[in-house]
């Protein structure tokens, strides 16, 4: 090697090892928002979601793969930034999400809860540059969630004389409003009965006609039924979420 690439060579070596220490040290310089995070909802598997507010104050250059940095479990390419969710009381970890790809994925932070109520807070942790973001705490709980009214219709009348009426919206129902619940009162002989009844009405006259008390998920009212006392009539539900005491009046139809 002549001396002219020789100095070539070790020019731009020191020159990439300048820019590279130079961007170590520029790139951790920028110091972002503290995350703001909410309580949004609980999904039909018991999920609760925490989205982050201002999830564009994070660039996606954060959350790119970091074969560098140690792995998360066996992903030996988890993002250079992990974010963490913790108990608002104990300070004890819940969760974590290790491979988000992007800042948008930050509004997609979730959790499976071991309590029925409780306090969160997540940390945005930046590995590389070992810096971290701490957010507010949020609560969260069964009583939280508010839901739309039902929406029934007659649907037939079966051989036995059954008159359907299913809910329409059912899917718009957390299946933790049908959880057994021993700490409420029985349903007859039914200790174990479940947190929300179901009740249908006579429209006319108010007066109630049947009920079911141990519907086990949501997607259990698609198949509420009674038998009629008349031949036709008007009738509505009414779903009633004891723990929260809240409920929920439908429309009324005709059969």
């Amino acid at each position: 090697m002549n001396s002219k690439n020789f100095i070539t060579r070790n020019f731009f070596i020191l020159y990439a090892g300048i820019v590279l220490i130079g961007c170590l040290s520029s790139c951790c310089r920028t110091k972002y928002s503290d995350p703001v995070i909410l309580y949004d909802h609980k999904d039909a598997d018991g999920r609760i979601y925490i989205p982050v507010q201002n999830w564009s104050d994070y660039p996606n250059s954060i959350f790119v793969e970091a074969p560098d940095l140690p792995p998360c479990g066996t992903n030996t390419k988890s993002s250079r930034t992990w974010v963490d969710i913790y108990d608002g009381t104990t300070n004890a970890r819940i969760y974590g999400f290790c491979a988000l790809d992007s800042n948008k994925r930050l509004k997609d932070i979730w959790f499976m809860p071991s309590e029925r109520n409780g306090k969160v807070y997540i940390i945005i942790n930046d590995r590389k540059c070992q810096k971290t973001y701490k957010s507010n705490i949020v609560e969260y709980g069964e009583c939280i969630d508010s839901f739309p009214a039902p929406i029934i219709k007659f649907d037939h009348k079966d051989a036995d004389g059954r008159i359907y009426i299913p809910v329409q919206n059912w899917s718009a129902y957390s299946n933790d409003m049908f959880r057994q619940a021993p700490e409420l009162p029985a349903c007859g002989l039914n200790p174990n009965s479940s947190r929300t009844w179901v009740n249908i009405i006579n429209a006319d006259d108010n007066s109630y006609i049947y009920g079911f008390c141990a519907l086990g998920v949501n997607s259990d009212m698609e198949q509420i039924w009674f038998l009629p006392k008349a031949k036709a009539g008007n009738v509505y539900i009414v779903i009633e979420d004891r723990a929260c005491q809240k409920s929920y009046k439908s429309n009324t139809i005709a059969y």
